[in-house]
C-alpha cells in the first residue's frame, strides 16, 4: 500500500508486515492487498465506476500481477463481487466530512463530541474578522486547556446494556437541527463534502447490491495526509471521526496517537474476520473472494447469474435443508433499506415445486411476512370452506429463518445504540408469475379482480391492511386451469410511494403521516390501473425479461391505450368516486353564489352530523362495494370483448355477506 511505503517514520510498514505474517500463519481470514483501481471500472453492474483504490484478498491480487507491474491494474478485470474495502483519494482534507451535519454523535470515551468544532469555530471567527464582526478569539481559543465541549447538558443519551464489560462510547442525538457547518473557503467546501459523499456512498450502493450478501460495507476517505472511516449497513451511514495518517512536523521518534490510530487500522483490517468485513458466509459461502475462476464473464455480463448454482442452508424444523439457487429475479439498489434480493430456487425438500428464496434486511422491528400470511390461513380454516378460496390468493411461504449477525460483527455493537437490521430475514415461497407476464386484457382485469377481493375478506376477517400495494405485489399463478390473482408481500412496509394515496403523502405537526386506512389501498388499485393502461402497450412477444407489457413514449400516453380499452369504464367510473371523496369536490358548482352564505351554513353545520361522518369510506364515496360493482363489469358497452364476440364476465368469490 502507498500508504505504508511512505509511512517510513512510524515505521508502520514493519509493524503491518509482522502482522501480516502472523494472520497467514492464523489463517483466520484472506489477507488483503491494495491497488489501484482508477484506470479500469469495477465489472458487475450497470453502471462505469473505478474507485481509486480497492483491496481484495491476497490470492486473487496474486493472479494478476502482470498488469499491477506496469500499474495499469490487473491483467484481468476485477468485479464487484471480489472487492472488500473502497479507498476514495481526494487532492486535499476538506472533502472529508466533519460530522457537522450528523443526526447522532458517538461521544468519545472521554465524553467529548468527536465533531470537528474547533476548526469550524475557528474559520468562523477568521471570516467575522475578515467582515471586521468580531475580534480574533484564535488566541483565546489557544489559551484553553479544556477541550471544547459542544453537547448541551439535556442532549438525550442513548442507554447502553449493562452486561457489556467493554468501555463502548455512547451515542447522543442532537437537538432540533445540527448547527450550520462554517467553512474555510466558503461553499466550496461544503460542495466537496457533498461530492465526495455521494461517491463514495454510490461505491457502498454497488457492493451491497451488486456483490455477494454483504451485511455491511467498510470504505476509507483519504485527503492527502488525513484519513476518515466510513461505514454503511442499510440502516445507518456512520463516518469517524477525520485523523492524521503522519505527522509530517514531528521531530520526536515516539508516534503521535494519529498515528497508533493508522497503525491499527491497518492492522485492524488485515485482522478482521469474513463477519467483521460484512461477508455473509454463515449464509452462503462466498466463492469470489479468493479465486478469480469463479467470478466469470458471464456473470460480469449478467450479473443475475450472480448466485446461480450457489447454494444456502436452511433450518426447517430441526434439520438442515440445501436450496440450489438459480437467477436473481429482483434485487433493490440501495444503502438504506430492506434492499430485498429474490432468488429462483430448487431444493430437495420441496420436490417438483418452482421456489423462490427471498433475502431482506429489514428493521429490528419488522413483523415477518410469515406472521400475517399464518394469520390469515389460521382464519381461513376456522371460517370454513366458504373461505377456502382465499387461500388461491395469498402467498404460499414454505419456510422462514433469521439470521443473527454474529457477535462480532460491527453491527453487533451499533445495535446496543440505534436500531436497525440485527437479523438477515431469509424466505422460502412458491414461485409467483409477475403481472406483466400476462397476455390478455380480460387476464389482468381479473387478477386486478382477484386481488381486490382477497383484499377485502382479509380486511374483513383477520382485519388486515396490506399497505403497499403496486404492480410488484400483484402477482398471479394457476390452479386447477385458471388464472389466480395473488396479493403478496406482507411485509407491512409504509407504501411504495407512485402508488400511495395522496393523503398519505402528508404529514402532521410532529412528522407522521395520516393512520392508514383500507381506502387509501383502493386508491392504490385505482393508480396501478392508471398506470398499467395508459404508460403500457400488449405485445404479442415477451421481451428479454418475459414482460409482455411494452413501455410507450410519455408524449404518446394515452386514456387508456388500445390494448386497453377494455378498462375505460373502470377509470371512468373509479375517477368519478375518488373525486366524491375530495375534500374540494362540490357536487353542484352553480349552487349557492356567495361566500357569506357558504360561511354560514359551516357556522351552523350539525355537531352531531361531523362526528357521524365515516371517513374510513370518506363517508361512503369510496367503499368497497362501490369499487366491487365497478369492476365486476369490465368489457361493459361491448368495450373489452373477447375473440368470441361476447362480453367478458369476471369471476366473483368473495361471499356477500360480511362478518360482524
Amino acid at each position: 500500500m502507498d500508504y505504508v511505503t511512505n509511512f517510513h517514520r512510524a515505521s508502520v510498514d514493519q509493524y503491518v508486515a509482522e502482522d501480516l505474517q502472523t494472520h497467514r500463519k492464523n489463517n483466520k481470514s484472506p489477507a488483503l492487498w491494495s491497488y489501484r483501481q482508477d484506470h479500469n471500472a469495477l465489472v458487475g453492474c450497470n453502471a462505469t465506476i473505478s474507485p481509486d483504490v480497492i483491496s481484495v484478498a491476497e490470492r486473487l491480487w496474486r493472479e494478476s500481477l502482470n498488469g499491477m507491474r506496469t500499474n495499469a491494474g490487473p491483467e484481468n478485470p476485477m468485479g464487484w463481487p471480489q472487492t472488500q474495502v473502497i479507498h476514495d483519494l481526494k487532492p486535499d482534507k476538506h472533502f472529508l466530512d466533519r460530522g457537522s451535519t450528523s443526526p447522532f454523535t458517538i461521544l468519545g470515551l472521554n465524553g467529548l463530541d468527536p465533531r470537528d468544532l474547533r476548526e469550524r469555530i475557528h474559520a468562523a471567527a477568521k471570516a467575522e474578522k475578515r467582515e471586521g464582526l468580531a475580534p480574533d478569539l484564535s488566541n483565546s481559543l489557544r489559551a484553553k486547556k479544556r477541550p471544547f465541549q459542544s453537547s448541551p447538558a439535556d442532549m438525550p443519551v442513548a442507554k447502553r446494556s449493562k452486561s457489556n464489560a467493554l468501555p463502548l462510547p455512547t451515542i447522543a442525538a442532537s437537538v432540533g437541527q445540527a448547527p450550520a457547518a462554517p467553512t474555510i473557503q466558503g461553499s466550496d467546501d461544503a460542495q466537496k463534502r457533498h461530492s465526495a459523499s455521494l461517491q463514495c456512498a454510490r461505491y457502498a450502493l454497488e457492493v451491497l447490491s451488486s456483490a455477494g450478501f454483504r451485511s455491511h460495507r467498510f470504505g476509507l476517505l483519504i485527503g492527502v495526509n488525513e484519513i476518515q472511516v466510513l461505514y454503511y449497513d442499510r440502516s445507518i451511514i456512520a463516518v469517524s471521526q477525520p485523523f492524521t495518517m503522519v505527522d509530517l512536523k514531528r521531530k520526536e521518534l515516539t508516534p503521535t496517537v494519529d498515528e497508533r490510530r493508522f497503525v491499527a487500522l491497518l492492522i485492524c483490517l488485515q485482522r478482521a474476520t469474513l463477519a467483521q468485513r460484512g461477508i455473509m458466509e454463515y449464509l452462503m459461502p462466498d466463492p469470489f473472494l479468493e479465486i478469480y475462476q469463479n467470478y466469470t464473464e458471464g456473470m460480469a455480463a449478467d450479473p443475475k447469474t450472480l448466485f446461480k448454482g450457489r447454494k444456502i442452508k436452511l433450518n426447517v424444523n430441526g434439520r438442515s435443508v440445501l436450496v440450489k439457487l438459480g437467477r436473481i429475479l429482483v434485487r433493490q439498489a440501495g444503502i438504506i433499506g430492506r434492499n430485498t434480493c429474490v432468488v429462483e430456487a430448487t431444493s430437495t425438500a420441496w420436490p417438483g415445486k418452482d421456489l423462490v428464496v427471498k433475502i431482506s434486511w429489514p428493521a429490528a422491528s419488522r413483523v415477518p411476512e410469515n406472521t400475517f400470511v399464518d394469520k390469515i390461513t389460521e382464519t381461513v380454516r376456522a371460517e370454513g370452506n366458504n373461505a377456502a378460496w382465499v387461500l388461491d390468493h395469498i402467498p404460499t411461504v414454505l419456510h422462514s429463518q433469521d439470521f443473527a449477525l454474529p457477535p462480532d460483527a460491527p453491527g453487533s455493537r451499533l445495535r446496543e445504540y440505534l436500531a436497525g437490521p440485527g437479523v438477515t430475514f431469509a424466505e422460502g415461497k412458491e414461485r409467483l408469475q409477475r403481472l406483466d407476464t400476462l397476455t390478455k386484457p380480460e387476464d389482468y382485469a381479473q387478477v386486478l379482480f382477484d386481488v381486490l377481493q382477497v383484499h377485502r375478506w382479509i380486511y374483513d376477517f383477520p382485519r388486515i391492511i396490506h399497505r403497499d400495494l403496486s404492480h410488484g405485489n400483484i402477482m398471479w399463478h394457476c390452479r386447477n386451469g385458471r388464472i389466480r390473482g395473488v396479493l403478496n408481500d406482507f411485509d407491512f412496509v409504509p407504501g411504495t410511494r407512485p402508488f400511495m394515496a395522496h393523503e398519505l403523502h402528508d404529514v402532521d405537526a410532529n412528522g407522521d403521516p395520516p393512520v392508514h386506512l383500507y381506502r387509501h389501498d383502493l386508491e392504490s388499485i385505482f393508480y396501478i390501473i392508471i398506470l398499467l393502461t395508459c404508460a403500457y402497450a400488449l405485445r404479442t412477444e415477451p421481451g428479454d425479461d418475459g414482460s409482455y407489457l411494452d413501455t410507450i413514449p410519455s408524449s404518446t400516453y394515452g386514456f387508456p391505450i388500445l390494448s386497453f380499452c377494455g378498462f375505460t369504464d373502470w377509470i371512468k367510473d373509479m375517477h368519478t368516486q375518488f373525486k366524491k371523496a375530495s375534500p374540494l369536490y362540490e357536487e353542484d358548482e352553480e349552487d349557492g353564489d356567495g361566500d357569506e352564505e357558504t360561511d354560514q351554513d359551516d357556522d351552523d353545520m350539525d355537531v352531531d352530523a361531523v362526528a357521524a361522518f365515516d371517513n374510513e369510506t370518506m363517508d361512503g364515496a369510496v367503499s368497497y362495494d362501490i369499487i366491487l360493482t365497478i369492476m365486476k363489469t369490465f368489457g361493459k358497452n361491448g368495450r373489452g370483448k373477447n375473440r368470441r364476440g361476447k362480453k367478458q364476465s369476471l369471476e366473483m368469490m368473495y361471499p356477500t355477506a360480511k362478518k360482524d
